[in-house]
């Protein structure tokens, strides 16, 4: 993001969105955001992708604990935050495992995959 951007939220509720500081000044009843993950759209977003899994984790298949996991990262791709093609269902433990293993940089669908996989290769065992 270039240093000319801003993270905002208009008021009523839609996704946060990055602007230019030019567009910023023409949009009527919009709030700059400093936590881009704690508003009503990056919530719904969530919500929307436990629902999806029908509240179960898509590695273990537990139903507590569940969290929303992005396949790309939050961090690194803002145009996708809230794509519903951009989540998966996780329990925190498989989510906490996950990131153990793979760091921000490395987090990936295909990292997300091959950790799927070997957890059930071990199940298996």
């Amino acid at each position: 993001m270039n240093e000319n951007n801003l993270n905002i939220l208009i008021e009523n509720d839609e996704a946060p969105i990055y602007v230019t500081q030019e567009e910023y000044d023409i949009i009527l009843n919009a709030k700059v955001v400093e936590d881009a993950r704690n508003t009503y759209a990056q919530k719904k977003w969530a919500k929307l992708i436990k629902e999806l899994s029908d509240y179960t984790c898509e590695c273990c298949g537990s139903k507590e604990n569940l969290v929303a996991h992005h396949l790309i990262s939050f961090k690194y791709c803002i145009q996708l935050r809230l794509h519903l093609k951009n989540g998966i269902c996780l329990c925190s433990k498989c989510h906490t495992e996950y990131h153990k293993k793979y760091n921000l940089k490395v987090c990936s669908p295909l990292t997300l995959l091959n950790f799927i996989k070997e957890f059930n290769e071990k199940r298996l065992k």
